[in-house]
């Protein structure tokens, strides 16, 4: 990790981190094993938030804060589900899943 930001635990470590000035999410096994980016800096412009599902729930996914204006949604692998940005203020700085 170069500059961590956040962290959120689910069935998953999930962490923010920054390198050379770009965004991604990079995901490790609860014993800090396996650490894989996710998300890359395409779909990310300023994170600075980030909330896993519980590890119990049949269907988990992973909120991100991103830019002030939007929760993007991606499953714990890293694939896109969806964004909320309707009805949100344009300083959004956190998440809570």
């Amino acid at each position: 990790m170069n500059a961590p930001a956040d962290i959120s635990v689910g069935a998953y470590v999930f962490i923010i981190d920054t390198s050379s000035g770009t965004y991604h999410v990079d995901r490790y096994a609860l014993d800090g094993s396996g650490g894989t980016e996710i998300i890359g800096s395409g779909s990310l412009t300023a994170p600075t938030d980030l909330a896993a599902s519980p590890a119990g729930l049949d269907s988990r996914s992973l909120f991100v804060a991103n830019g002030g204006d939007e929760i993007l949604v991606f499953g714990e692998d890293g694939s896109y589900q969806d964004s909320v940005s309707d009805g949100l203020s344009d300083d959004v700085r956190g998440v809570d899943a």
